[in-house]
């Protein structure tokens, strides 16, 4: 499944970069992260809510994956 395909492609690249839809639309972040050494969190300017950021990152912390940084797209 999934998990043997991302642990076998990291077996023999340096860089996996895994794309999931929204967060908060979607359990699979959780998985996703599951999977990932680094975490990032890609939010939307003017339409992601700070306190959804917030919210996001505390469940990524208690699974052990906390965010190592944001990235803000849609700039202007």
């Amino acid at each position: 499944g999934f998990e043997r395909t991302v642990r076998s492609l990291a077996a023999s690249h340096d860089t996996l970069l895994l794309d999931t839809p929204p967060a908060r639309r979607c359990a699979d972040f959780a998985f996703a992260a599951s999977l990932a050494d680094t975490v990032l969190l890609l939010v939307r300017r003017d339409r992601t809510r700070t306190a959804a950021v917030r919210e996001l990152a505390a469940r990524l912390a208690e699974l052990g994956r906390p965010p190592a940084g944001i990235v803000v797209n849609d700039p202007r």
